[in-house]
C-alpha cells in the first residue's frame, strides 16, 4: 500500500478517461460507504466484479461485500490505512479472469473521511500490456527513464530532420 498519486507513465489512472457525467456511465468502479460501513452507492461494474447485482450491494456492509476470492478484504484494509493515513491510498493488484484466462490489472484508490469513504477502481491492464511489449523492444534503463518522465511519450512533435546515411567503401572486411 502506498499514499499519493502513481507518477508512472504506464499507470495514469487520473487520465484514463473523461470524468462521466453520471455514475450510470462510469468506466471506472466505484463505492461508497458511510462511517458505520454502510454501502451507499456503487456502480453496475463494481457488483459484477463482486458477482453480485447493485440492489444487494446497496445497504450491505463492506465486511458482508469484502469477498473478492483474490483480495479477500481489500475494501476494508483500504479504508482503515486512508482513515490513518489521512490521505488517498493506492494499492495495485492482478488476478486471473476465471471467464477469460487472461491476467488483469487493477488499480485501487481509497480516500476515508470521517463522514464516508469512496474506493474506486481502474482497470491497468492495457498499460501493463504496452509497458510488456515496450520492454521487449528497449533497454531496461529507457523504460525506467520514460516510467520516472514528467512527460507524455506518447504526445507528437513536428521537427525539421537532416538524415545522412553513408557506407564507407571497405568498411566490412575491417
Amino acid at each position: 500500500l502506498g499514499a499519493g498519486k502513481a507518477k508512472s507513465l504506464f499507470s495514469i489512472p487520473d487520465t484514463l478517461a473523461p470524468p462521466p457525467k453520471s455514475i450510470s456511465g462510469l468506466e471506472n468502479m466505484y463505492l461508497q460507504v458511510d462511517r458505520r460501513g454502510v454501502v451507499e452507492n456503487c456502480n453496475t461494474k463494481l457488483a459484477e466484479l463482486l458477482g453480485k447485482t447493485k440492489e444487494t450491494v446497496i445497504g450491505s456492509t463492506v465486511a458482508v461485500i469484502d469477498t473478492l476470492p483474490w483480495a479477500q478484504g481489500v475494501f476494508e484494509t483500504l479504508i482503515c490505512e486512508s482513515q490513518l493515513a489521512g490521505d488517498r491510498i493506492d494499492f495495485e493488484t492482478s488476478f486471473i479472469d476465471a471467464v477469460s484466462g487472461t491476467e488483469r490489472f487493477l488499480l485501487f484508490h481509497a480516500l476515508a473521511t470521517e463522514e464516508q469513504s469512496t474506493v474506486t477502481i481502474s482497470e491497468t491492464t492495457r498499460y501493463h500490456h504496452i509497458l510488456e511489449t515496450f520492454q521487449r523492444y528497449v533497454s531496461p534503463a529507457v523504460v525506467e527513464k520514460l516510467q520516472n518522465s514528467a512527460q507524455d511519450i506518447f504526445q507528437t512533435e513536428r521537427a525539421v530532420l537532416t538524415v545522412l546515411f553513408a557506407d564507407l567503401r571497405g568498411f566490412t572486411k575491417l
